[in-house]
């Protein structure tokens, strides 16, 4: 295990602990992003943890069952998307993500 492993992510806006949300919008974001990856995806198949939500765009932060995070950009179609749709950034760990996207969000958010 590796000190990335133990990491763990501070939620602060725009980003927000999908615990915020009840039931029933985790629900209903994971059945959309079920809805729009199509078999050419990369998170096809894949299984996912949701654990957080950009509050200012249609971003979802999902943890891979590897430990990668995938930032996804749903786009509410409602139904299969095709080519990379929805956009997705997988970055190894969580602590990338923050060092790499995160920490930006947040900065560019304050400002």
């Amino acid at each position: 295990m590796n000190e990335s492993d133990n990491f763990q992510l501070q939620f602060d806006p725009p980003w927000e602990d999908i615990n915020a949300y009840s039931q029933d919008v985790k629900q209903e974001l994971l059945k959309e992003l079920k809805k729009e990856v199509h078999r050419k995806h990369r998170l096809y198949r894949l299984k996912a943890t949701l654990i957080g939500r950009r509050q200012d765009n249609d971003d979802i932060l999902i943890e891979l069952e590897d430990g990668r995070i995938a930032v996804v950009h749903l786009t509410w179609t409602s139904g299969r998307e095709k080519g990379p749709w929805p956009l997705t950034h997988i970055y190894q760990n969580k602590r990338e993500f923050w060092e790499q996207a995160m920490k930006q969000d947040i900065s560019e958010w304050i400002s």
